[in-house]
């Protein structure tokens, strides 16, 4: 049986079972659908009373909620991150290392995961390899500056003071 609310209360429960739901299950699982289940309203009243109320998201209404420090993963001058579906790849001059997400330390936008699994390749010869041979006549001086380039341009740190 749906709970009645007083004008005015609803928003106030909806907001305060939103925060608790956020501190004990963290803000993925949050739901409107689920917010209105735990208060017995319906989802749909739930809905309505913030559907027409642009005010509670402008910026004097949002600054009364307490921040909240996320820290996101980010290449830095000798590490730079790949993501994946089944991990994070570190990568070093020296090395690459498979990082499962739970050991990251970090949150990763979701639209920087590239989506395929990531295995490490035994092969060292590849068509890939061939085909930068290929395009840079065999030279090594040239493969090597193909080779940096695309490595500076998957690398998402930037040295302001040695790019254009």
């Amino acid at each position: 049986m749906a709970r009645s609310y007083h004008h005015g209360a609803l928003a106030e429960a909806i907001v305060e079972q939103a925060l608790t739901e956020v501190r004990l299950h963290g803000a993925d699982h949050l739901s409107l659908r689920g917010i209105a289940q735990t208060l017995e309203v319906s989802p749909s009243a739930a809905y309505n009373h913030f559907a027409d109320k642009t005010r509670y998201f402008k910026e004097d209404f949002l600054s009364l909620l307490s921040p909240v420090d996320v820290y996101f993963v980010e290449d830095d001058k000798d590490n730079a991150y790949l993501y994946y579906r089944n991990c994070a790849v570190k990568v070093t001059c020296n090395d690459i290392t498979m990082i499962d997400y739970v050991d990251l330390g970090g949150y990763v936008w979701k639209d920087q995961v590239i989506d395929r699994d990531f295995q490490i390749c035994d092969a060292y010869e590849c068509d890939f390899k061939t085909f930068i041979s290929n395009v840079s006549g065999g030279e090594k001086e040239r493969i090597r500056s193909v080779e940096s380039t695309i490595g500076f341009l998957l690398h998402s740190y930037k040295n302001l003071g040695y790019c254009p």
